[in-house]
């Protein structure tokens, strides 16, 4: 319950999230409560005050976050299935970075009840698991309308026995777009594109596929519009009302808002400084009437929305990498605060704008490239988790059955040291 800072080590809620409560009623065993980054806030693993959470299997590589604790106990089978926050890909990252799948739902689709917030519009819990299966048995317990507690769900909510449904479904022909923004970017390794647009060849060619190369050219500011709606949008959330925010009509967990209101007060000073950037940045903005920026992205966000929406009227999904990078390896320990930033850049560029348009996203593995798992982002249409899920599972067993010919093709999975725990399984 530390969110990743050491302020709140000890606190307990007052009540259970509605999420916890589903996996309780439906036969879910909790083994325990994972490590994450330190207010879920770095797509690395290195600002937790419990210290850095390494991979399962590329040794003293970042596993990704910010919800690196629960990937590595899904890696290492010492959980089943895990639940994690995505507010700008805390959940596709270390899926796409230790091989797994993780999903982020439909905006509302999930309740939120009892989770601490980074930024109303852009707040995600999200199933985490090794196959898309065990993923969707997750999602159908968690999802559904929690009678008006969470402001962000609509009260006609339907959940599909997601489970069943998946069984025996023909995905041949389908419309795959290829998105051109998500490949090329700056930081990207080139052998990541190669080999997203590999996989969705050969699986296109098997499955009678359509597959065309798409533009959303707003898609390339998503990470941008994202860190202003987060950067100021996160003071009044995390800094102001402890998690919780302000002007919405769902449950306000008060005691949360007590004790981190008041922790973040006292330890701002020893905040990594990554966090301490962040408050930084958004409180300059505020104080100094830049707000209209905080407008300014909510707009584009609808209109991002709105070029989403378009593509999705004409294909099943839309393809691109989850990240562009494979796990990095760690920052030196005297790194420069501008290396620190460089660090944290672009690695969301294809996650944030999932997380700004609602739509559900999921990333699974596609392969490796050396020891170092690659993720494929699939994007469908709002509350079209179903057929997201169909295609995904689809894609996964293709993976599976064809793993030694991609291994001669592209990159070879090669002698990955691991964990004694991983090596046991």
């Amino acid at each position: 319950m530390m969110t990743g800072c050491q302020f709140l080590e000890g606190y307990v809620p007052d009540f259970d999230a509605t999420v916890v409560t589903r996996v309780l009623d439906a036969g879910g065993v909790i083994l325990g409560k994972a490590n994450c980054e330190e207010l879920c806030n770095s797509i690395h693993s290195m600002t937790s005050a419990s210290g850095p959470v390494l991979h399962p299997s590329v040794t003293g590589h970042s596993p990704g976050g910010s919800s690196s604790g629960c990937a590595v106990l899904l890696a290492t089978k010492e959980v089943d299935i895990a639940i994690g926050g995505d507010q700008g890909g805390s959940v596709r990252s270390p899926a796409s970075w230790c091989g797994l799948v993780g999903l982020k739902p439909t905006f509302g689709l999930v309740p939120y009840t009892g989770g601490a917030s980074r930024e109303f519009v852009v707040d995600y819990l999200c199933p985490m698991a090794r196959t898309v299966d065990d993923c969707a048995l997750m999602l159908e317990v968690i999802a559904g309308y929690d009678d008006g507690k969470d402001a962000r769900q609509p009260r006609d909510l339907i959940v599909p026995n997601y489970t069943e449904q998946l069984k025996d479904v023909d995905t041949r022909g389908l419309r795959i777009a290829l998105l051109e923004e998500g490949f090329g970017h700056k930081n990207s390794n080139p052998e990541v594109d190669k080999l997203i647009r590999h996989r969705i060849g050969l699986f296109a060619a098997v499955f009678r596929s359509k597959v065309d190369d798409v533009s959303i050219p707003l898609h390339s500011a998503g990470q941008a519009i994202g860190k202003v709606i987060g950067n100021i949008g996160g003071i009044d959330a995390i800094f102001s009302t402890g998690g919780v925010g302000l002007h919405h009509t769902g449950v306000y967990p008060t005691s949360m808002m007590r004790g981190v209101a008041s922790g973040l007060a006292l330890y701002a000073r020893e905040m990594h400084p990554y966090n301490k950037m962040q408050i930084l940045t958004g409180s300059y903005l505020k104080e100094n009437n830049y707000l209209h920026l905080y407008g300014k992205a909510q707009n584009l966000r609808r209109q991002l929305t709105r070029d989403y929406d378009k593509v999705l009227e004409d294909y099943d999904v839309i393809a691109m990498p989850t990240v562009p990078i494979t796990a990095p390896p760690p920052l030196k320990s005297d790194a420069s605060f501008r290396e620190l930033m460089e660090y944290c850049s672009d690695v969301e560029v294809n996650l944030k704008p999932g997380n700004l348009t609602g739509h559900p996203s999921i990333s699974i593995n596609a392969g490796n490239l050396g020891c170092s798992p690659v993720g494929l982002l699939l994007t469908g249409k709002k509350f079209g988790e179903l057929r997201l899920l169909q295609i995904a599972r689809a894609f996964e067993n293709f993976v599976e059955v064809n793993a030694n010919h991609f291994e001669d093709n592209i990159g070879s999975t090669g002698a990955c040291e691991i964990f004694p725990k991983a090596r046991e399984n």
